[in-house]
């Protein structure tokens, strides 16, 4: 699958799998089982609390920093996190002078995702999120492109603001952007796309 575009597939895979059955409660027995919601809207594009969770499952494997995982306690922290490093990737598309990261850097991140996603606090944490490959993928390339925006003075196209270390201000991107939250998003609430099974149904 292609990197995330804006209006394309990647970051909208789970919107493609039943939006009705996914993004709603549903009951298994007297327990309320929650297998995804909607948090964020930005431009045109939603964002669902298992893409954010995938997401940091990436960075925290990459880092080697399992504290980065989401949890109630870190939740609101998360969610300012990732609204500012989608706001980095689409500005991103519209930089100059980023590169794209090479493929042997990319199969060598997939690799180790790979690996770690087997066992573990992250093994457990896939496992969860029910996530296939390609979601590791796609949030890996969002992710490596996030981090060339940050550690790269690229030129932009356009006039856009800068911070004392030239780079781009979050607080102009969030003026230039759509930028919405979904009505409780910011209460973090344990998801379990696993419960979605056949054998449930």
């Amino acid at each position: 699958m292609p990197v995330f575009t804006r209006g394309t597939a990647p970051m909208k895979l789970c919107r493609t799998l039943v939006l009705a059955s996914l993004l709603f409660p549903r009951s298994l027995g007297a327990e309320t089982i929650v297998i995804d919601r909607m948090i964020l809207k930005i431009n045109e594009t939603a964002f669902t609390q298992r893409e954010v969770e995938t997401y940091f499952l990436v960075k925290a494997v990459t880092s080697a920093d399992y504290n980065l995982l989401p949890n109630e306690q870190t939740w609101g922290k998360v969610l300012t996190e990732f609204k500012n490093d989608i706001l980095l990737y689409e500005e991103s598309q519209k930089l100059r002078h980023v590169s794209p990261t090479p493929q042997a850097d990319l199969d060598k991140t997939m690799n180790l995702l790979r690996e770690k996603t087997k066992h573990g606090l992250p093994g457990a944490f896939a496992e969860r999120l029910a996530l296939k490959e390609q979601d590791l993928l796609t949030a890996l390339q969002i992710f490596l492109k996030v981090e060339k925006v940050r550690d790269q003075k690229a030129t932009p196209i356009g006039s856009h603001k800068r911070s004392s270390d030239g780079r781009l201000a979050i607080s102009d991107l969030e003026q230039k952007n759509y930028v919405r939250f979904f009505d409780d998003a910011e209460v973090y609430k344990l998801i379990q796309p696993n419960a979605f099974s056949p054998s449930q149904q």
